[in-house]
């Protein structure tokens, strides 16, 4: 079970990262539900955490192979496949097949990944800016156009 304020972070069959006292891994890792949203939420981590029931951990990444890369890779690619071959039940869900049979093209030299790794992660960070940016100036025009329309404040 989850602890609030746990130590360890705790991933589960969501977007949301719980916390918890324990931990069964300590490694480099990408962790995709096997259930629900499947194909859509991949964490990355790097030390120490746990996980729930039906969240696979994908681990032990060849020494010329950058995990980073590869969840880039995965969010990137993985969810249409996940869906073309998600076992069909009352809930999507995802088998070791699925993840044995999708192919990942990688470029040779891990320094290379970490290029490309360090440039998308930028742009990904200037987007959620530029996102943030955008949503405060529609609130700050939704405010204006409130206070026009109401009379409050009025146009010379």
């Amino acid at each position: 079970d989850k602890i609030e304020d746990g130590q360890y972070p705790f991933f589960v069959r969501s977007a949301t990262i719980e916390t918890i006292n324990s931990f069964s891994l300590d490694c480099e890792a990408i962790l995709v539900p096997g259930e629900g949203n499947i194909g859509s939420i991949f964490h990355y981590i790097c030390g120490r955490f746990d996980v729930h029931q039906r969240v696979y951990a994908i681990t032990q990444f060849a020494p010329e192979v950058s995990g980073k890369f590869v969840h880039l890779y995965m969010t990137r690619h993985f969810g249409a496949h996940a869906m073309q071959n998600s076992v069909k039940a009352t809930v999507d869900s995802l088998r070791l097949p699925t993840f044995q049979n999708f192919e990942i093209s990688i470029p040779s030299s891990k320094k290379e990944q970490s290029a490309i790794v360090a440039i998308l992660s930028d742009m990904d960070n200037e987007l959620t800016t530029l996102e943030t940016q955008r949503d405060k100036a529609r609130q700050l025009k939704q405010g204006m156009m409130q206070e026009l329309m109401t009379g409050r404040v009025r146009l010379a």
